[in-house]
């Protein structure tokens, strides 16, 4: 769905280097996967989505995907 909005008209953008995408948001449990590996939490909680992260850790993580 989307909103009309004149004091924000659209624009073309172009993105000129690779990026990652997923379909979901990454969970608790991926993200502790990949950046702290061979420390299994098990917690109920590894199915929400990871938050607090900082944009190093976040382009860490992009770095360390198989």
């Amino acid at each position: 769905m989307r909103i009309a909005d004149s004091s924000h008209p659209d624009r073309e953008v172009r993105i000129v280097s690779g990026y990652f995408i997923t379909r979901d948001e990454i969970t608790r449990g991926q993200f502790d996967a990949i950046m702290s590996p061979g420390i299994a939490s098990g917690s109920s909680g590894d199915s929400l989505p990871r938050t607090n992260v900082t944009w190093d850790q976040v382009e860490t993580f992009c770095r360390m995907i198989p």
